[in-house]
């Protein structure tokens, strides 16, 4: 047996390395809101566009003072809090397990733990995307929050738990779950006869207490409980609205994206159905109800999002699903490591495999996000003496890595190490994704026939000069004399 772990540990750190290669900083660069939201860190603004995620925008002001415009340094402190929540998933995991003497090897179950999530395919955007990292920073404090939680007796615990809570909630939406998490652990230690209700309903009020006065504090600074971001969708929404992003969440917490939604349908089905027969088939109790719980705290775990749901044919918004996919990585792994030894280990090697691939796609993706953004602004920042850029077709995303959704001005206006323009209008963006491809070249020139739309053609002849992409078709105008 002892041959057979070091067989899954192998298969396991190996898996690792190749995310770590995958997950390369160097590779990447700013996108879309990037460009909007590191300046206004760097100047000190803390509750940017309605949100209300300080601790993310200190992060960003820290990094813009080490890193300044150097994107590999942003992208780098990212990769270190992904490495952080892989690691405090493995201290939890095997706290939980050892306290609730759930059987089996703790430190194999515990690693494996912490590999899955740390590979998990639908990671791309909170690791990828530089303001991705709020998503990380909630699961830091969370996990923090947590731990001390577990251990709660002490005085110092319990009041590291209430600090840990309140920096979780200050920094992501989806920490708001903690007080449900925090009832079902004195809940469970109730049932254990680790604890009684007097002492547990004490622990309970505080939290309430602590959460109720973040969102006051929360309404006060922003005008209401969600941001507009999160609110924006709710409008003339019924039932069904909500019921749809709640499927979505849930199935793309499990899958990665596909283009023919039937088959995604099909295939979470499908899931759902092996997980269950699993349950019902399970001879050790402790673990069935283990994987019962797990799942129901995943489930709440989608709640926060509800009112968004996520993008089913791409990589947007799966910086929801981070959270999430912490209970998914200790659903799995309660159920394989339930089976014999050679078939637990073929089975972590096919879940290693697929997550891999999917998550080198991604990865390939946002990549080409970012080169996209590096080359447009290269180009513009050899345009001389212009005082009025005007942008047409700025493509938005590559199968849902955001390039320049929004952005474009700010990110002119902020990388360009030239004098800026004086204006920045943009007059239409791409809205169907780009091709992938190895690189996104940039010609220079003032042959004004290749520009395709013809009232631009004409209303710039002779005053302007532009910048074509000639793999996408994007077009970047810009005014020689300011006149429009």
């Amino acid at each position: 047996m002892l041959k057979q772990n070091h067989f899954t540990y192998l298969i396991l750190i190996t898996a690792a390395l190749i995310a770590l290669f995958l997950y390369n900083p160097w590779l990447l660069y700013f996108q879309n809101d990037d460009m909007v939201h590191i300046p206004l860190s760097r100047d000190g603004v803390l509750l940017q566009h309605n949100t209300f995620r300080p601790i993310c925008d200190i992060s960003i002001m820290i990094d813009y003072k080490i890193w300044s415009k150097n994107a590999s340094g942003y992208h780098l402190t990212n990769l270190l809090l992904h490495t952080a929540n892989s690691i405090l998933t493995f201290i939890a995991c095997k706290n939980i397990f050892k306290k609730y003497k759930l059987r089996g090897d703790i430190n194999l179950k515990a690693t494996a733990i912490a590999v899955l999530f740390w590979i998990y395919m639908n990671h791309a955007e909170a690791v990828f995307w530089i303001l991705g990292r709020s998503a990380m920073l909630g699961m830091l404090f969370f996990l923090c929050a947590c731990l001390a939680y577990l251990q709660r007796k002490s005085t110092l615990n319990f009041s590291l738990s209430m600090l840990f809570s309140i920096l979780a909630w200050l920094s992501y939406e989806s920490a708001w779950i903690i007080p449900f998490v925090f009832l079902l652990i004195s809940y469970m230690d109730i049932g254990n006869g680790i604890s009684k209700w007097r002492r547990e309903k004490n622990y309970l009020l505080l939290i309430i207490a602590a959460f109720a006065l973040y969102l006051g504090f929360r309404v006060y600074f922003t005008g209401a409980v969600t941001g507009l971001y999160e609110s924006g969708g709710v409008v003339n929404a019924d039932i069904l609205f909500f019921v749809g992003n709640l499927a979505r969440l849930a199935i793309r917490s499990w899958l990665p994206p596909f283009q023919d939604q039937r088959i995604l349908i099909a295939a979470f089905l499908i899931l759902m159905v092996l997980i269950a027969l699993v349950i019902i088939k399970a001879k050790n109790q402790k673990a069935k109800r283990a994987v019962i719980i797990f799942l129901f705290m995943w489930s709440v775990s989608l709640l926060p999002y509800i009112t968004l749901g996520v993008d089913t044919k791409g990589v947007e918004s799966e910086r929801f699903l981070y959270m999430p996919s912490f209970f998914i990585c200790i659903v799995l792994a309660l159920i394989i490591f339930q089976w014999p030894h050679i078939v637990s280990t073929a089975a972590i090697s096919v879940i290693c495999a697929v997550s891999l691939f999917v998550l080198s796609y991604h990865a390939k993706q946002y990549r080409f996000a970012g080169n996209v953004v590096k080359n447009t602004i290269n180009v513009i920042d050899s345009l001389h003496n212009k005082t009025r850029l005007i942008a047409d077709r700025v493509p938005q995303e590559n199968f849902g890595a955001l390039i320049f959704r929004a952005g474009f001005p700010e990110g002119v206006n902020w990388l360009k190490n030239l004098s800026t323009f004086d204006t920045v209008i943009v007059l239409s963006q791409s809205h169907v994704d780009l091709p992938l491809r190895k690189n996104y070249p940039g010609v220079y020139s003032h042959d004004l026939s290749l520009i395709p739309d013809t009232n631009i053609r004409s209303h710039f002849a002779g005053s302007a000069a532009y910048l074509l992409y000639t793999d996408s078709s994007i077009i970047i105008i810009t005014s020689a004399d300011g006149r429009q």
